[in-house]
């Protein structure tokens, strides 16, 4: 595939799409997962496939992945419920019943030091204790911190120690605190409006100190194709800004590791880079519609891109996007292409969850 930089990498052709990828800080992987159920390891400086896990959920498309802290552990969910663990030689080592028996679409999975959060297909979150790990099967824990959400959980971040955010279908965001006791956030409290699902959520890196002085410290994007900047101090808004149109429907997002680009896409497959190094630093009384610097806009994309990843490789910063036309695009953040990872070449049936995730 023509990147129109002078390059050209055709790496792998898949008739179905990608459903996630990971990368290996080792060597420098990444790993993609596909609506046929297949995980894939590639090298991103040849394009190279190196590993293939086929049908790692029977029939049903992998909707989601992640990796562990120790990078040696993947985390690849299922719509038929379930969530499974593998080490990098295809071994299965755990399958989680996230969905109870029941098949759901599960949105996202979050490991963290002492257990794994589950979210999708209901409106609390399962979590899954690691003491629990002895076993093959693993059953979800009692969730302590009751069913505090309105609506069903799409989304979650988290910030060391214990800041636990979650984004519902609602239109709210919701901040538990300590003793379990949580405050309720509307994105527009004081005016009717249609509900819009928020579909991301990311801690901005770099904003220890604006945070403490009530600065925006987390980002949201919803289903309008908004974006919006958090303080989690004073649990309001700072900013707003539509980075795309409407009627393309959700967005997806992600951040540099120095959280001074955010990079947003669309159903169109178009991608916008937007530098935010100096946006919403400092507590304000009015909410803020003016828009950061655009710093490019490319469609790399076909279809709809569907996850987004930026990491720090060297002394490059790399943006990962996956999409529904079935490819995975390389590219230099901000900057042009590199190449791409895989193409589709047949018809897509179904809505497929493509992401991706650097371990480096």
């Amino acid at each position: 595939r023509d990147t129109g930089c002078g390059s050209h990498i055709s790496v792998w052709k898949k008739t179905v799409a990608s459903s996630r990828i990971l990368s290996l800080s080792l060597s420098l992987q990444i790993v993609s997962g596909d609506s046929s159920s297949s995980v894939i390891c590639w090298l991103p400086d040849t394009g190279q496939r190196v590993r293939q896990l086929r049908r790692c959920h029977g029939n049903a498309a992998i909707s989601t992945m992640a990796l562990d802290g120790t990078r040696a552990r993947l985390f690849t969910a299922g719509a038929d419920g379930e969530v499974k663990v593998w080490d990098f030689n295809g071994r299965c080592l755990h399958r989680m019943n996230a969905g109870q028996g029941r098949h759901v679409r599960i949105t996202q999975v979050l490991p963290l030091r002492r257990s794994v959060l589950v979210v999708g297909g209901q409106r609390g979150l399962s979590v899954f204790r690691l003491h629990s790990f002895t076993q093959s099967a693993v059953e979800p824990s009692e969730w302590r911190g009751g069913v505090q959400h309105v609506g069903e959980v799409l989304c979650v971040a988290f910030r060391p120690p214990q800041t636990l955010v979650t984004g519902m279908g609602c239109h709210n965001i919701m901040f538990p605190r300590q003793r379990q006791t949580c405050s309720s956030i509307s994105q527009h409290s004081h005016r009717e409006v249609d509900r819009v699902a928020t579909t991301g959520l990311l801690f901005i890196p770099g904003r220890e100190s604006a945070s403490a002085t009530g600065g925006a410290d987390l980002m949201s994007c919803e289903a309008s194709g908004a974006v919006r900047f958090w303080s989690t101090v004073h649990c309001r808004v700072l900013g707003q800004f539509t980075a795309h149109s409407s009627d393309l429907g959700s967005i997806v997002m992600t951040v540099s590791p120095c959280g001074k680009y955010l990079v947003t896409a669309d159903k169109e497959g178009t991608v916008k880079t937007w530098d935010v190094q100096n946006y919403c630093c400092n507590p304000h009384e009015k909410v803020t519609e003016e828009l950061p610097e655009l710093v490019r806009t490319s469609r790399p994309h076909l279809n709809r891109v569907t996850h987004l990843e930026a990491c720090l490789h060297g002394d490059r910063l790399l943006l990962l996007s996956a999409s529904l036309d079935g490819s995975v695009a390389l590219s230099y953040l901000p900057g042009e292409i590199v190449g791409y990872f895989g193409q589709t070449v047949g018809k897509l049936c179904s809505y497929v969850a493509l992401g991706l995730v650097w371990t480096a």
